[in-house]
């Protein structure tokens, strides 16, 4: 259905969302005020123009850490953007992260509204919750349920009983809430990316289950209540485009110029695991960020190793030594449950665990019931490096894969092996800290396995270790946590979504006339692939070197997105015909990236891109450069594109020569167009047909 706004900055994201009430109080914002209002933490430094600019951190000491802040008359434009989302799951407006003061009444333009039951009272909604629904009929079908009565209100209503939805909402557009924390972790300011967006919640998914016909349900009312972006923090699947429901539901979206930002998964590393493959949506991976809660490992002879860890307390002194036993040699390799040897000798000692397929929150809580002392987690190859922080009600903390095997050849080699868990807390690029950002294990990795030559995903965002709101219906580990609290912190491409969900809302309010594939277009040709020490990012998987097919197009950079200067454009017509050419010259799709796939060692491919300058030099002349490849050639032509106000649009055409000898394995580099200021940079990734993509 088509739908018109009153007013060209109206802007509405959708996510999918259930609401829960909370009894907390909302903060006192002023939008009178020239002052300063900082709007998106954890980004990367790069060029920083306006109307952003860097407060509150120094950019050259802490680059990656920076805060970005709208000042004065922007400042005061930007205040007013309404935004909707809908998710999974959200908390409702008495959450301090969905206050709406300093904003203004609802939008005439919004069609929507709210769903009220018992558990979801009319005053669960406000300026900033502004729609509420729930679409579960197939779930009841599913469910053998012949009556909605049947089922209890909190699964009936857009009330949140898992907390998940209320995370990703608050992360996109949260209101600033001052000192949040999980337990004192990461306490600080918490706020959305889009802080003064306006949210609206389509409930499409009970508890684990989601059914395609309720989120198509969810998909088609958002677009008649009049929403400008969807942000969906839901796996999709990878069919073929004409049978995945999804892809279907998207491309509607598409159509009616609403731009659709989809998470990953979280199948990663393992090679083609990555979902929503559409090259009409915005595919995100999950990244670390520079901010660590550690509980570092300090073995009887004085070696450290990096731990994290939410356990809330009480902490070791840091001077005692405990003894220190491997699960192996006790019968429990992995820490399962009522499979030690010997338990009572495990009393008052630290234990080292395998990570296996049961959770660390329960292999530490394995170890507390037989009267362990703590527990070390080392990590499996599945987990990597990467030190995911866990909500522990006992003592414990996850080491990486390496760290881990160093721990039990102390414990194998020493006669008398001791050790402590020190709980430092909040650390923010400390001087031990890894480099960051890093491509996140878990996150869902290419090349593309219905589409080759797409890239995906299309960039990563912060989605390891992130504070967010959360529901009071369930513990921060679910029912079985009696805890509840305002904040957690979880990880995931469902964390790292929002983040780039909110980035686009600030880019469509301050450029109302861009597509969505200008704004994708926007972010992918400006995102860095470097970390906080000007390396190459890597991939917390394996330690090694990332690529493109973990981390697209690179790290999301919204300072420079807002400024890329060139843009590669499309509409509807020009994705029709890239699903008619499925199968023969997909590859000519006019997309911000290049992925090519050879049918043989020795072969030739052209394709022709066209860019449109949106740079405030309407007479930019651009020059293209590359990065040189072993074993392929690529030539650009023309080398200069020139652009006045008469020709805002200019084509240009790639060739790339496989030359042969150099091997099959997989390879990337890049193109660059570059008129002094702008630097728009295609992403270039090499594969063969039916050959191995491990990387040179």
């Amino acid at each position: 259905m088509a739908f018109t706004f009153e007013h060209p900055s109206f802007t509405i994201i959708f996510l999918f969302l259930s609401l829960a009430p909370l009894s907390l109080s909302n903060p006192t914002l002023s939008d009178d005020s020239d002052d300063p209002m900082t709007f998106i933490i954890h980004m990367a430094k790069q060029h920083y123009s306006s109307p952003l600019t860097v407060t509150g951190t120094n950019p050259s000491s802490n680059p990656f850490l920076i805060l970005i802040t709208l000042q004065g008359s922007c400042c005061k434009h930007m205040r007013k953007l309404p935004v909707a989302l809908l998710l999974w799951n959200l908390a409702c407006a008495a959450h301090r992260s969905f206050s709406d003061e300093g904003l203004s009444p609802i939008p005439t333009t919004w069609k929507g509204t709210c769903e009220t039951s018992s558990d979801f009272p009319a005053s669960s909604c406000n300026r900033k919750i502004i729609g509420a629904r729930a679409f579960l009929k197939r779930y009841y079908v599913s469910n053998l349920v012949t009556s909605t009565s049947n089922l209890s209100t909190s699964t009936n209503s857009p009330r949140d009983i898992r907390g998940h939805g209320t995370h990703t909402a608050s992360t996109a557009a949260g209101s600033m809430v001052s000192n949040a924390s999980f337990y004192k972790y990461a306490n600080g300011e918490a706020i959305g990316v889009a802080t003064k967006a306006r949210i609206a919640v389509y409930k499409v998914c009970a508890v684990k289950s989601c059914k395609s016909s309720d989120m198509l349900a969810g998909f088609d009312q958002a677009i008649a209540d009049g929403v400008d972006i969807i942000s969906m923090s839901i796996s999709g699947g990878n069919k073929p485009y004409h049978r995945d429901n999804l892809a279907i539901a998207t491309f509607g979206a598409m159509q009616h110029g609403i731009l659709v930002s989809v998470s990953a998964g979280n199948k990663g590393p393992a090679r083609s695991t990555v979902n929503h493959l559409p090259p009409w949506v915005l595919t995100t991976g999950a990244s670390s960020i520079d901010r660590e809660f550690r509980a570092d490992v300090v073995l009887g002879d004085n070696r450290t190793f990096l731990g994290a860890s939410l356990y809330p307390g009480p902490f070791f002194p840091f001077t005692d030594r405990y003894k220190l036993v491997y699960a192996r040699n006790f019968g429990n390799t992995f820490c399962k449950i009522g499979s030690f040897r010997n338990q009572n000798q495990l009393a008052g000692k630290i234990v080292v665990c395998n990570q296996g397929d049961v959770t660390g929150i329960n292999m530490a809580f394995r170890v507390y019931n037989v009267s362990g002392h703590g527990t070390i987690i080392g990590n499996n190859k599945k987990f990597g490096e990467e030190l995911r922080a866990e909500q522990h009600l006992n003592p414990a903390t996850r080491v990486g894969m390496t760290d881990g095997d160093e721990i039990i050849r102390y414990i194998l080699s020493s006669e008398n092996p001791t050790a402590n868990i020190l709980f430092r807390g909040t650390v923010i690029n400390g001087s031990t800290s890894p480099p960051a950002s890093k491509v996140a294990t878990s996150s869902s990795h290419g090349p593309n396995p219905i589409t080759p030559q797409i890239l995906k995903p299309d960039v990563i965002a912060p989605g390891l270790n992130i504070l967010g709101a959360w529901t009071g219906a369930t513990g921060p580990r679910g029912d079985s946590d009696p805890r509840r609290v305002e904040f957690n912190i979880i990880s995931g491409t469902s964390m790292a979504c929002p983040h780039v969900s909110g980035i686009t809302a600030l880019l469509k309010k301050v450029h109302p006339t861009w597509s969505s594939a200008a704004i994708k277009s926007a972010l992918t040709t400006t995102a860095y692939n470097v970390d906080n020490t000007r390396q190459r990012l890597t991939d917390l998987a394996t330690g090694k070197k990332s690529t493109p097919f973990a981390h697209g197009s690179g790290h999301v950079d919204p300072n420079r997105a807002l400024d890329p200067g060139l843009v590669y454009d499309m509409g509807v017509t020009d994705y029709v015909g890239f699903l008619c050419s499925i199968g023969m010259t997909p590859g000519d799709l006019n997309l911000p990236s290049f992925s090519l796939v050879f049918s043989k060692e020795v072969e030739t491919v052209t394709y022709k891109r066209s860019v449109t300058n949106v740079g405030t030099n309407v007479d930019a002349v651009y020059t293209a450069t590359g990065a040189k490849l072993k074993g392929v050639k690529i030539t650009v032509s023309p080398k200069k594109l020139v652009f006045n106000a008469n020709n805002l649009t200019q084509t240009y055409e790639i060739t790339f020569s496989s030359i042969g000898g150099y091997g099959k394995k997989a390879r990337s580099g890049w193109i660059r167009w570059s008129d002094g200021t702008h630097r728009v940079k295609s992403t270039i990734v090499f594969s063969w047909a039916k050959t191995t993509i491990d990387y040179m």
